[in-house]
């Protein structure tokens, strides 16, 4: 059940990052709105057929609806949503500012990590 969720929201991740709603997902995919809700909210399994469709239609390989690293099975849902959200977010710069980007989070995450041990 676990990996179906993540399947959802990395799905709805990408949707987001494409700008595209659910209903105008569902229309390109020629799917009810309710069917891509229940995929995206973890109910429903997508099938092998639904998965090609989304890929078509969202424009990116089947493989990246499965691209969440083998922690998220300890990951928070609400974790997991966030994680997908920056990571396509991150493919959508340029280079030069995706460095920027990095070196931002590079810079939280030390910053966090000496907050941590004072």
């Amino acid at each position: 059940m676990k990996l179906q969720r993540a399947v959802g929201k990395q799905i709805g991740a990408v949707r987001r990052g494409r700008a595209l709603t659910q209903e105008q997902l569902a229309e390109k995919a020629d799917r009810a709105v309710g069917s891509i809700q229940a995929i995206e909210q973890g109910r429903t399994a997508p099938s092998l057929q639904m998965l090609e469709i989304l890929s078509k239609v969202l424009r990116v390989p089947v493989s990246r609806f499965f691209d969440f690293g083998d922690s998220y099975r300890d990951e928070p849902p609400a974790r997991l949503r966030t994680l997908a959200d920056l990571a396509e977010t991150a493919r959508q710069l340029d280079d030069a500012d995706l460095q920027i980007a990095h070196d931002q989070i590079k810079a939280f995450a030390k910053r966090r990590r000496e907050r941590v041990r004072t």
